[in-house]
């Protein structure tokens, strides 16, 4: 009879014991725990050791939603761990499906939801979760296709195992899971009386639930009260945001996207839709930023490079691809740096978070008397060479704009703007900006705020303004829902400053945004004209942030007449 080596298994019991840590979203502690084991096991069977660290380490990582990292170490570990016992595999093979599933490769997700089904069917004595977790998937698989029917079938399938743990009553985070798509997806189904008898079930166990279900459960009450009107202005922005800094700490990006999209849904529903835009705007940027990062930017497939250049050596291909990203900045840079009339001064800060920018800043001289100016300054949604394409065509679509008319109307510039973004882009490409015309003749200012931060106008007799009329960002409406403009005075002592939202949210070693600090800069500019707004926000900025954070493409255009 073969030894028992009595520390593997402790060991074992060990990792067994970071599953309810897990389980419960604390996720920062059961990295640490599991690194501390790490060590400790593959010196005791190297084998084994490996593969208990990357079984828990992929359960953290499937938990917080890092759908792109997870693939290729499901694959690795499914590909070495045969001869372990089927359930684990199963189990693995069910992650695999809902993360695909999650990156809507739908077919293949379904192949290996039912694998891992199969799996977990066969070692039904096991663990039974196991198999509830595998209906689960093939919900979720439903769900995201639409195929609503067919998910309420894999629930009560799903439900036949639940009974066979314990009572329906008692608290089992499988059984949670499947109430929560069952309530989810009757409200897909517009069935809104039955979703509200199938939450109550899930109230009888709110006070036990840990904190990730507790959060699941607080979004479907939030969904549940935009249909019910349950709940005031106050208390539903209350418990939104309550839950949104809740998502943050579970490291929750696809929960904080949702809760994103039920602050603009229960707006809409009240008619106020400068708000529900800005949340619009707010989730717009948070899935374009999410895209970004899994962007291969230095992959000679996604750049093109010229021929016999691919297979040289990999310091000269990324040499090679600086270069070329100078150069695009370098005309990003010459969309502002002209010549202008010389009543006005104009001062630019424009620094990318990355080699190229987002943020777009437009100067055009629409006569040839230099009397009338159009200024821009945009926010493209993402980071990096994806967004800086956006900046490049708005360039070009503004210069086709007005090129081929003779009409100074802003609101018609905007609205072609619009237009061709929402037609090019299909839905997934979205500017916010502030545009001005300037007309000398008559010293004034016409703005519209295209879902942007305001612009604040400083009078000469030191009097503040903010300019925030307009409309929603553009690219997101074939045909805007509304539009306006506001004219003000713009004469000789007076000085205008927009910027990006980068600006703002420059962050600091403490996390604190620089939001405040900036507002107080515009007010000492207001009496202190003297100083040099740009150079000093640009040293101030330096000074304030945290360079340990990604920080956003900063862009400021101040106008001083």
């Amino acid at each position: 009879m073969p030894k028992i080596n009595k520390n593997i298994i402790n060991i074992e019991r060990a990792f067994e014991r970071v599953k309810p840590i897990i389980t419960k979203g604390h996720y920062k502690y059961a990295t640490t725990i599991v690194n501390k084991l790490y060590k400790q096991s593959v010196e005791q069977d190297f084998k084994k050791g490996i593969f208990l660290y990357y079984e828990n380490y992929i359960n953290i990582l499937f938990e917080t939603n890092k759908n792109h990292l997870v693939v290729p170490l499901l694959l690795d570990v499914i590909d070495k761990s045969k001869g372990f016992e089927i359930y684990k595999l199963g189990n693995f093979y069910t992650i695999l499906g809902i993360v695909l599933s999650r990156l809507n490769d739908f077919s293949n997700s379904y192949y290996y939801l039912q694998k891992g089904l199969a799996a977990n069917l066969n070692a039904l004595q096991k663990d039974k979760n196991n198999i509830i977790f595998s209906y689960i998937g093939l919900v979720d698989n439903s769900f995201r296709q639409n195929l609503f029917d067919k998910a309420l079938s894999y629930i009560d399938l799903g439900f036949v195992y639940v009974y066979k743990i314990e009572s329906d009553k008692e608290y089992n985070h499988s059984c949670f899971y499947l109430r929560v798509y069952t309530v989810r997806t009757l409200i897909k189904k517009e069935e809104i009386e039955k979703a509200f008898k199938e939450f109550k079930k899930l109230k009888e166990i709110e006070k036990v639930l840990n904190k990730k279900d507790s959060a699941r459960y607080k979004e479907l009450e939030l969904e549940l009260g935009i249909y019910f009107s349950s709940f005031s202005q106050l208390e539903f922005i209350t418990k939104a945001m309550n839950l949104i800094k809740l998502s943050i700490e579970l490291e929750n990006l696809n929960q904080r996207k949702r809760i994103l999209n039920l602050l603009k849904d229960f707006y809409l529903k009240k008619k106020d839709f400068k708000i529900a835009y800005k949340y619009s705007n707010q989730l717009i940027k948070l899935i374009a930023n999410e895209k970004q990062q899994n962007i291969p930017i230095l992959s000679s497939k996604n750049i093109g490079l010229p021929k016999g250049f691919i297979n040289e050596d990999k310091e000269e291909v990324e040499i090679y691809l600086k270069d070329e990203l100078k150069a695009v900045l370098k005309f990003q840079n010459s969309f502002f740096k002209k010549n202008i009339n010389e009543k006005l001064a104009v001062n630019t800060l424009f620094k990318p978070s990355q080699t190229i920018s987002g943020d777009y800043i437009g100067i055009f001289n629409l006569d040839k008397e230099d009397m009338h100016y159009l200024f821009i300054l945009a926010d493209t949604v993402g980071k990096g060479i994806a967004a800086s394409y956006l900046s490049f065509m708005l360039n070009g679509i503004i210069e086709a704009i007005i090129y081929n008319s003779y009409s100074f109307q802003l609101k018609n510039i905007i609205k072609y703007i619009n237009s061709i973004l929402a037609d090019t882009f299909k839905e997934e490409g979205f500017v916010s900006l502030w545009a001005g015309i300037l007309n000398l003749n008559n010293n004034t200012l016409e703005s519209v705020n295209a879902g942007h931060l305001p612009t604040f106008i400083l009078s000469e007799n030191n009097k503040l303004t903010k300019l925030t009329k307009g409309t929603t960002i553009l690219g997101m409406f074939k045909i805007l829902p509304f539009i306006e403009s506001e004219t003000i005075s713009f004469n000789k002592g007076s000085s205008l400053i927009t910027y990006s939202d980068g600006v703002t949210e420059t962050i600091n070693y403490n996390g604190i945004q620089y939001e405040d600090k900036f507002h107080s800069l515009i007010n000492y500019y207001k009496d202190n004209r003297s100083i040099d707004f740009i150079n000093y926000l640009k040293a101030d900025i330096n000074l304030f942030k945290d360079y340990s954070q990604e920080q956003d493409d900063l862009s400021c255009l101040v106008i001083d007449y």
